[in-house]
């Protein structure tokens, strides 16, 4: 965690670093084209909350175990 490392996104390579956060969340940084995407997980009562941050546009997805 907290090492740059090469990734591929939808658009082609990227730089990606992850850390954990002081609540326990993963924040995982996306630098690609000059542009940087945020996405944020953590666990609410048993559910995965992910964060989708590019710019000023927020996304928010939850996933449930089955």
């Amino acid at each position: 965690m907290q090492q740059e490392s090469p990734s591929n996104n939808l658009t082609g390579a990227a730089e990606s670093i992850v850390t954990m956060e002081k609540d326990g969340s993963l924040l995982h940084v996306q630098i690609w084209h000059g542009k940087k995407t945020l996405i944020r997980r953590r666990l609410v009562y048993g559910t995965m909350v992910e964060e989708l941050i590019i710019g000023s546009a927020i996304h928010k997805r939850q996933y449930k175990r089955a």
